[in-house]
């Protein structure tokens, strides 16, 4: 394959970009003017590929590239490093034209610098005098939907799947429901909507805040439908909320529900 490059034609006319206006990505040092051949659109990436993305909402995000080898590499198989906010991430094997995805750490709001490098890269092109390392066709950012935590932690034991209902999303909860904090991610208070269910009568609890251990860090009354705020202890990468309830089953689900927490 030669280094492709534009027609007059293709020349004169705007090339549109290879990421979508409102993706929030930015392209640093590294990368060549987007271009477009034979009906494609591209961007050659040389040594460094940088890129800047914006995490902004309460979800977890991953960056999805399109993306073939070039004559840098020989045209042939090479390894990915995706370096993250200075810090080598994973290193990926591209065979050829493929989508490779990249998961980005679990903080919001962040603008995050990443660097894509060719490993064994850098040859240069018999009729182009640029490194065309490999070429990206497009760039994406994809976002979860929203689950009841934020993207730095996560659910661990306790909680039933993710659910919908009347607009709302939520999660109900049996007992000793455990909250894991991703790595990279920074001990706070958790604010969360939360809400009585059968397995308690439908009538106000107490909600313990428990360390992994079962040591209890705090009492939290939950009167009805309403927001609160549970503390995380400094130090722990789990807590979990616990509750001293009968268990109640309603007639219509077999599942235990003490009570449910929402999406925000």
């Amino acid at each position: 394959m030669k280094p492709a490059s534009m027609t007059a034609a293709e020349h004169a006319a705007p090339v549109p970009e290879i990421a979508a206006p409102d993706a929030e990505i930015a392209f640093g040092r590294g990368w060549h003017q987007a271009e477009k051949y034979g009906g494609a659109v591209f961007r050659w990436a040389g040594d460094n590929a940088e890129l800047l993305v914006a995490t902004v909402q309460p979800v977890a995000y991953k960056l999805r590239v399109m993306l073939e080898p070039g004559p840098g590499v020989a045209l042939k198989p090479f390894d990915l490093e995706v370096e993250i906010d200075g810090a080598p991430s994973s290193t990926v094997r591209v065979r050829g034209k493929e989508a490779v995805t990249i998961p980005l750490p679990p903080r919001r709001p962040a603008i995050h610098r990443i660097t894509l490098r060719a490993l064994g890269g850098g040859a240069k092109a018999p009729s182009d005098e640029r490194t065309l390392n490999f070429r990206v066709f497009s760039i994406a950012v994809e976002r979860a939907a929203p689950d009841v935590l934020p993207p730095h932690q996560t659910p661990g034991k306790g909680w039933y799947p993710l659910e919908t209902f009347a607009g709302k999303r939520f999660r109900w909860v049996n007992n000793d429901a455990e909250i894991v904090l991703a790595a990279g991610g920074e001990n706070e208070r958790l604010a969360m909507a939360i809400e009585p269910g059968p397995g308690v009568g439908s009538k106000p609890f107490t909600l313990q805040i428990q360390r992994a251990d079962g040591s209890t860090v705090a009492d939290i009354a939950v009167k009805g439908f309403e927001q609160v705020d549970l503390p995380w202890p400094a130090g722990e990468t789990m807590i979990r909320l616990h509750v001293d309830a009968p268990g109640l089953k309603s007639g219509a689900d077999p599942r235990v529900l003490n009570f449910r927490v929402f999406a925000p």
